[in-house]
């Protein structure tokens, strides 16, 4: 009993690993994440998860914070691609930028971690940065893989969104609670 217990734990702790290995398959942004030590913050999409977040993210969707610990969040999370930022990477090989998202009140609400693109308050998309600084953000396992540009609204995408989220009925967190379910669960393969 005293051999299994450690080896059960080392196999449940390996499950969690990412593969390491020193060949890595062209074009596999996984596997180079692990050879360049950005997991957790590059990883698969998968229909089994229900919010991309770093590992140690502390908040769940429906929590609410006040603007003094929305600032520490973003202070200790913050990145010129938004605040809590995970790399998720589709089975078409597609890699979208995942941020936490907020519906901003008199209490900010998480809603979840949501595609940067579409980050309403216009840090987490990169509006308002340069192309090469969000490049130098960008984990090393996916440099040159992400198109830093597609990721920028344009000053058209920025005010298309600004006039939806005004005229929708309900507010800014049905619409984002829209957008996100369409990278979670089953068919989460964009």
């Amino acid at each position: 009993m005293r051999l299994a217990l450690p080896f059960l734990l080392t196999a449940l702790t390996g499950c969690q690993e990412p593969p390491k290995s020193t060949s890595v398959p062209p074009n596999d942004p996984i596997a180079q994440a692990a050879l360049d030590g950005d997991y957790p913050r590059v990883m698969r999409a998968s229909p089994e998860i229900t919010n991309y977040a770093l590992p140690n993210w502390p908040l769940e969707p429906g929590d609410t914070v006040t603007g003094v610990q929305w600032r520490k969040l973003s202070r200790k999370y913050g990145s010129k691609w938004g605040m809590g930022v995970v790399w998720v990477v589709g089975q078409s090989g597609a890699v979208l930028p995942f941020v936490a998202g907020f519906d901003y009140g008199f209490t900010n609400i998480y809603v979840g971690h949501l595609p940067a693109r579409l980050d309403h308050y216009g840090s987490g998309g990169g509006r308002g940065h340069w192309a090469s600084d969000l490049e130098s953000e960008l984990p090393a396992s996916l440099r040159g893989v992400v198109d830093v540009p597609a990721n920028i609204p344009s000053s058209v995408e920025w005010q298309d969104f600004r006039n939806l989220v005004k005229s929708t009925p309900g507010g800014l967190r049905e619409i984002l609670e829209k957008e996100r379910v369409k990278y979670y669960g089953p068919g989460a393969s964009w």
